[in-house]
């Protein structure tokens, strides 16, 4: 790879999928794998990203994931991120593994702490982490990629460890003007990610609001902080700690963010599946294991079920 552009494919081009791909368009050899709708609107636009009120546009390679000869074309890439939904990590993965060669690095950018694992089993070799921090990127109607926030990026070999195999990534993401950094343990930080993300997904998809007015509610604060203090006790099963001042922490994290959108409320807007078993599934599940009850959770949880039926479990 020294001296040479990176050729990167990203499995999932929604909002966040085409950030990442129309970002890295000028530092890299950018393939977005779509399907459907979307693939035709990106052959169509391009990607088109809005930040603070300015437009940027490029056109990288676009292919269909249900048309093997265009798949075929993976075989050589440096690195493939999965940006897709976590309901469709293990679908997607199978799909692609048989195109992906053997030195191609595997690279979960996705919300949730299952990712990982499933990616690890489906290309039998061990993988790049990755998660974004501070900023939302959603899909507009008309296609576009709507982006609030700091593009800021952690990286890290899955479970813990920096390697060389980050560097070339880093770097482009850096070049691509993303805040990117390695780091030493990423299923950690993730963890970290995950215990925000189990509050404001599911209650902003309740209640329809930005997380930072949820937050500052006493009423939906309170469900938020009972379901951070569930996703950190849950955390325990999988070996990692996340203890009061850890939690303080975050919560000030959370206070800081600029007024957001959740990912799940922008799905249930739209009425498309919801990220249900990637997030508070994956508390229940832990919490189960470890002889607990997530209490709130599990009630927020059923009833999104009852409000959404079509949301992903």
């Amino acid at each position: 790879m020294p001296g040479q552009q990176l050729k990167i494919a990203i499995a999932g081009a929604g909002g966040l999928g085409s950030l990442f791909g129309g970002r890295l368009f000028a530092h890299a050899q950018v393939t977005l794998i779509a399907r459907g709708e979307r693939l035709q609107t990106l052959r169509e636009q391009g990607v088109v990203i809005n930040v603070d009120g300015e437009s940027d546009s490029c056109s990288p390679t676009v292919i269909d994931s249900e048309n093997p000869d265009e798949l075929a074309g993976l075989a050589e890439i440096d690195y493939l991120l999965f940006a897709c939904k976590t309901q469709h990590t293990e679908e997607f993965a199978r799909l692609l593994a048989p195109y992906i060669g053997e030195s191609t690095q595997i690279v979960s950018l996705q919300n949730g702490v299952d990712n990982e694992i499933i990616l690890e089993e489906q290309f039998g070799r061990s993988i790049i982490g990755a998660m974004t921090v501070r900023f939302g990127a959603h899909l507009s109607p008309n296609g576009q990629v709507d982006v609030v926030g700091e593009l800021i990026t952690r990286v890290g070999d899955y479970p813990t460890g920096v390697s060389p195999r980050l560097d070339p990534l880093v770097a482009a993401l850096n070049r691509a003007g993303f805040a990117a950094a390695a780091v030493d343990d990423i299923r950690l930080e993730s963890w970290k990610k995950m215990v925000i993300n189990c509050a404001c997904n599911p209650v902003s998809a309740l209640q329809f609001g930005d997380i930072q007015t949820l937050y500052k509610t006493p009423s939906s604060r309170w469900v938020m902080q009972n379901m951070m203090r569930e996703a950190a006790a849950a955390a325990a099963a999988d070996g990692v700690e996340i203890g009061p001042a850890e939690l303080e922490q975050l919560s000030a994290a959370l206070e800081a963010m600029p007024p957001l959108r959740s990912s799940m409320q922008v799905d249930a807007e739209r009425g498309t599946p919801l990220e249900l078993g990637g997030l508070t599934g994956a508390i229940m599940r832990r919490a189960a294991a470890l002889g607990q009850e997530a209490l709130v959770t599990s009630t927020v949880h059923n009833l999104l079920l009852s409000r959404y039926p079509n949301a992903a479990v």
